[in-house]
């Protein structure tokens, strides 16, 4: 039990600093080959921490682990049917887990036919939602499913030893049409053998959506609809974006920009460049829901705040002497941003209340070069702490993005608004 104990000590350790780090038991190669079939992770002692998700064999390899959102379900196959229960109190002898308090989710239309078009729409997915190439990820997929292809692994107990021949042979395989559930899964290039089999980047289960049933996924088939969930990595992420690779070049030059980049590009860091940021950064992902942006096909429009200015052109690539950027007044937004490409285009402010009305009037005094040195720093002290607030608040709590489906790109040209943020150097 102690080495138990040590497993969870370390996750919990983990999960302080990075939410959304993938976590290991065992190894499926292990397992498959026979090697090793002791048990290396005990779901109740996970369990101590909120929101587990994770995939794996039952002790013995006599049934699946689906873990959604802390409630531990298994399956095994019998000759009377399939057997589902909630079992908290499960070992298994090797685990794929992460703690996920918070999903984005993503509304999709993209066809899916097989396990690798999963994986290649997770992957690409992954990359514009700003995962590096060597990062692990949880994910999660809601539907109603055209078909789905599954296995329950039922070891045969009299056996005299495991091989890889011997797991294929244990495996009860099951076939469902128009199946509403939810398919759990983990992400990773660098786990084959580990929880992802040779030659592949994911490790699925399906899981009922009347929970009667779950297991390993092995096929999945659909047409229409359906929501893809990531990790919510928080408003600090940076935007992944696609641009030109040189002067003359291709569209293939994927990068991040940070709001470290945008702060480095503004001079500093305040309340006006951390909504810019955030707000932006939730739109973009808005128009372009499964890519990364492509920053040459965007317009932009701002207030003539120089923070949003910045954000606005630093962030989508937009620019005055291209006809791609103007700022205005005139607009009842922070930022209107469209896609030159199909004309989509979506407002975005801030919801009522939520910026303090003491920094609002603060502002409007500073402006007119009538605060003190004192109350001055009160102001930045006011701005810091919203700052914090909008980095670590949920955008839908901040934001309001509205569709605009009739707006007409009509450029103002102005240079003669005031840069507000020199005002009292």
């Amino acid at each position: 039990m102690r080495w138990f104990i040590i497993l969870f000590l370390t996750a919990v350790i983990s999960f302080s600093a990075q939410a959304q780090q993938v976590f290991t038991a065992g190894a499926a190669r292990n397992v498959m080959m026979g090697t090793d079939l002791s048990p290396h992770a005990q779901l109740d002692t996970l369990l101590e921490h909120p929101h587990l998700f994770a995939l794996g064999p039952v002790e013995n390899l006599q049934g699946e682990i689906t873990v959604f959102d802390g409630q531990v379900f298994t399956a095994s196959a019998t000759r009377s049917g399939i057997i589902t229960q909630v079992s908290p109190n499960v070992r298994a002898p090797f685990l794929v887990y992460a703690y996920v308090p918070r999903w984005a989710a993503y509304e999709m239309g993209r066809p899916i036919d097989g396990p690798k078009a999963l994986e290649t729409l997770i992957d690409s997915l992954g990359q514009a939602h700003g995962y590096g190439p060597e990062e692990a990820f949880p994910f999660r997929l809601s539907g109603r499913w055209d078909k789905v292809d599954y296995h329950i692994i039922m070891r045969d107990e009299t056996e005299e030893r495991h091989s890889h021949a011997a797991h294929n042979r244990a495996k009860r395989r099951f076939t469902l049409e128009q199946a509403p559930g939810d398919i759990i899964g983990f992400f990773s290039r660098n786990h084959q053998g580990v929880f992802t089999h040779k030659g592949q980047f994911i490790h699925p289960h399906f899981l009922a959506a009347d929970r009667s049933t779950t297991g390993h996924l092995d096929g999945l088939k659909h047409q229409g609809r359906y929501t893809v969930y990531l990790p919510a990595t928080g408003n600090r992420a940076p935007l992944s974006v696609l641009d030109t690779d040189f002067s003359k070049g291709k569209l293939r030059h994927h990068q991040l920009v940070s709001l470290d980049d945008l702060t480095r590009f503004h001079g500093h860091r305040c309340d006006g460049l951390a909504v810019g940021f955030v707000g932006l950064k939730t739109a973009l992902y808005q128009l372009f829901p499964d890519s990364v942006i492509d920053r040459t096909s965007l317009r932009a429009v701002s207030q003539p705040a120089p923070c949003l200015v910045d954000a606005a052109t630093y962030m989508t690539g937009a620019r005055y002497p291209f006809n791609t950027f103007y700022a205005t007044r005139d607009i009842p937004y922070l930022f209107i941003v469209q896609r030159a490409d199909n004309g989509q285009a979506l407002g975005i402010r801030l919801k009522a209340g939520v910026k303090p009305a003491e920094i609002i009037r603060l502002s409007a005094l500073a402006e007119q070069q009538k605060l003190s040195d004192e109350d001055l720093l009160e102001l930045k002290r006011l701005e810091d702490a919203f700052t914090d607030v909008v980095l670590r608040t949920p955008p839908e709590q901040l934001f309001e993005i509205t569709p605009l489906p009739d707006f007409d790109w009509q450029p103002v040209l102005r240079n003669d608004f005031i840069k507000t943020d020199v005002l009292n150097k």
